[in-house]
């Protein structure tokens, strides 16, 4: 559950070094990636077109607990409008009781741009926190 009032469904999925996977949708298809350390960068291009940047600002990862901070940064054009979209994700993870808790907070901001023309948008913050089952 979010703190804005959304539900998000959320699936981890870890390697066996312990490590959190992540899973993203490029144009060709489903891809996944094992986040091994901080500075790690993933670079595609989305199924919309333009490019996506994803780089892991930070990795801890322990026998009950992971947690990690990435940050993305999506840019697309059409004709002489830009736009670039910025969010951070920070996620938590333990294993207490045999259930996986989690928070989720996300940050994120949009930029469109013309010649001459900047409009930035509202940085908007979320916090989500649940209790996830092994499957």
């Amino acid at each position: 559950n979010c703190d804005d009032g959304d539900n998000l469904e959320m699936i981890f999925k870890f390697a066996d070094s312990g490590n959190p996977i992540y899973e993203y949708q490029t144009k060709s298809g489903l891809r996944s990636v094992e986040l091994t350390e901080a500075g790690q960068l993933i670079r595609f291009v989305p199924p919309g077109g333009g490019v996506t940047s994803i780089t892991v600002d930070s990795l801890d990862v322990s026998s009950d607990r992971a947690s990690h901070v990435m940050s993305f940064s999506t840019e697309r054009s059409g004709g002489d409008t830009l736009t670039q979209s910025r969010s951070r994700v920070g996620t938590e993870t333990a294993i207490r009781d045999e259930l996986l808790e989690v928070e989720t907070t996300i940050r994120s901001q949009s930029v469109t741009s013309q010649p001459g023309i900047m409009l930035p948008g509202d940085e908007h913050i979320v916090v989500c926190r649940g209790k996830l089952k092994p499957q």
